[in-house]
């Protein structure tokens, strides 16, 4: 009788340890399935965005997990098919499409603008599709993703031409901004240091 009075609360520990393990465990499975699945969800949408075209290939992806399982992307990266150096890499910036092409890097090219804030000089991506504010004259109208893959060997020759840090020059943009620009190495662009670092 002293025995078995002696083991049953040992029975129940064990019962509420094992009950403590499994809630945890599911807890850390429903955090993993927010911050997985939505990392997953924003890939897939972008990725989906890029296979559009079949010359798209070798697609990747910078992002950081959030609150809640929410997941941003940073940056969208591709070659081109049939063109093993090429290299595009886009900033989505808050966009779900896209379509302002806000450009990081090409080749191995990372162009550049600053914008005066009135304390000081900001970088900002210039854009090549429907964002005129930092478009700078480029000579291709109303660039989408396919038409950039189409003159990419073009749009490379314009970039090559800006200066190369630390000079730079002034244009005004599409958007009737004035605004300095520049080239970075693609492996220490100004803009990275912008933006959030990815996992």
């Amino acid at each position: 009788m002293h025995d078995t009075a002696m083991k049953r609360p040992s029975h129940k520990r064990f019962l509420i340890l094992v009950a403590v393990f499994c809630a945890g465990l599911v807890i850390l499975c429903i955090s993993m399935n927010w911050i997985f699945g939505g990392k997953i969800a924003e890939e897939n949408h972008f990725r989906a965005i890029a296979a559009s075209d079949p010359r798209i290939e070798n697609i990747s992806f910078e992002g950081y997990a959030e609150e809640f399982g929410a997941y941003t992307i940073i940056s969208v990266s591709f070659t081109i098919r049939g063109k093993p150096n090429s290299h595009i890499t886009l900033l989505p910036d808050g966009e779900s499409d896209l379509n302002s092409l806000r450009l990081l890097q090409i080749g191995d090219l990372s162009p550049v603008m600053f914008e005066w804030d009135g304390r000081a000089w900001c970088p900002r991506p210039p854009t090549l599709g429907s964002d005129p504010k930092y478009r700078p004259p480029h000579p291709w109208k109303d660039l989408d993703l396919s038409k950039l893959v189409s003159h990419y060997d073009e749009v490379l020759e314009y970039f090559s031409k800006w200066s190369v840090a630390p000079k730079f020059d002034e244009i005004t943009t599409d958007g009737g901004l004035k605004v300095q620009y520049r080239v970075d190495p693609a492996n220490a662009s100004t803009m990275k240091e912008f933006t959030p670092p990815g996992d």
